[in-house]
Parts: structure tokens; C-alpha cells; sequence
């Protein structure tokens, strides 16, 4: 048989190949559903393909973001006018959670500046000065947006990140970093940083 000539009997497709589109098909179809118990518990699927090679990177990565994390987390708490307890709560149960029920393999989750001064803008007026109220609030306040993130998970709203443009979320990531270290530089070297006004511009006037 000539060399480039059809044979008549159907190549066999090779692993992660897509299907080839056939006339009269609908040209967008819905890739095969993965296992119930593995779109319930993403971390079965992520198990089963782990590699030992990957142990110790992971933990590598792990012990540097705990060490930046327990201390960012206590802080934040107290931005948000809370114990300290609170930020250790705040960040290790959702890191739980997260690890068993997300799907994303690289992500930095917990408490972040943000959240902390939106809860305390959001609690302290109804709170007063009441400390057992204010706790109360804040934990209802957390236990509300636990509930909304649930509802969008059921109802599968992720799809919704797929119109954030790179650019927007490297940057946002670019700025936790940034925040991070500037935050913890007055601790490491014993310095009283307190700002009240945005870091002015060149070029620009207020």
C-alpha cells in the first residue's frame, strides 16, 4: 500500500488526544464527569496521581507558608478587633477544609487585611463595647459567608473566575506578597510603622 494512503480501519487514538469532530455533532460537548465521590472529595483524585517525588517540595512549601501564616493570621485578627485565637481559628480550620473539599492544588488561603478591616468596619457599630457581642457577631458574620461560598459551590458559580484576566490576578497575588513583607518588617527589625496617608506618586499631585 502506498505510503500517505488510507487504510480503511480507524486509528486508534492516542492518551489525551481529543476527540476528532465528526459532521452533524455538536462541536462543543462536555468533557467525561469524574467519579462522584472524587467531585465531592477533589483530594481522592489528587491522591491517587501523587508522586513521592513531590513529598518534599510540598513540605518545603508548607513549613514556609506556616511561618508566615500563624503570625499574619493573629494579626489580622487583632486588625479585626479580635483575640488572637481567633486569626490561629480562622486560618487552620478553613486550610482543613479547603485541603479535603478545593480543587486547586496551589493556593494561599486564610485571613488577609481586607476581610479583617471589613469585618471590624462591619461588627464594631452593632457590637458597642461589648467584647462577647463583638465575637458573636464576627463569628455569625464568618458562618454567613461560609453559607454564600457553600451556594456558590452547589450551584457551581466557578466559572465566574474564568473572565478574571491574568494580568488582574498575578496582581493581586503580587500584592499579598507585598503586603505580607512590609507588614512583618517592623517586627523583625523592632521599627514603629504607622501610616496615615497612601505613599505619594511621583508626578502626581493630592
Amino acid at each position: 500500500m502506498p505510503v500517505g494512503e488510507p487504510s480503511g480501519r480507524p486509528r486508534s487514538r492516542r492518551p489525551g488526544e481529543p476527540t476528532p469532530f465528526r459532521p452533524g455533532e455538536p462541536a462543543f460537548r462536555a468533557g467525561p464527569k469524574p467519579p462522584l465521590l472524587q467531585r465531592v472529595f477533589p483530594v481522592t483524585g489528587n491522591l491517587s496521581a501523587y508522586s513521592r517525588r513531590g513529598l518534599r517540595p510540598d513540605l518545603v512549601a508548607g513549613t514556609t507558608l506556616a511561618a508566615l501564616a500563624l503570625p499574619w493570621g493573629m494579626a489580622y485578627a487583632e486588625v479585626a478587633g479580635l483575640a488572637p485565637v481567633a486569626g490561629l481559628y480562622a486560618l487552620l480550620l478553613p486550610l482543613v477544609a479547603y485541603a479535603v473539599f478545593g480543587s486547586s492544588r496551589e493556593l494561599a488561603f486564610g485571613p488577609e487585611a481586607g476581610l479583617a478591616l471589613l469585618t471590624g468596619a462591619a461588627v464594631a457599630p452593632l457590637a458597642g463595647s461589648d467584647a462577647a457581642r463583638y465575637a458573636a457577631l464576627a463569628a455569625t458574620l464568618a458562618l454567613l459567608t461560609g453559607i454564600l461560598y457553600l451556594v456558590a459551590w452547589v450551584t457551581r458559580l466557578g466559572w465566574i473566575t474564568d473572565y478574571f484576566s491574568r494580568p488582574v490576578l498575578v496582581g493581586y497575588l503580587h500584592g499579598i506578597v507585598v503586603v505580607l513583607v512590609v507588614g512583618q518588617l517592623g517586627t523583625v527589625f523592632g521599627l514603629s510603622i504607622g501610616a496615615s496617608e497612601p505613599i505619594p506618586q511621583p508626578g502626581f499631585r493630592s
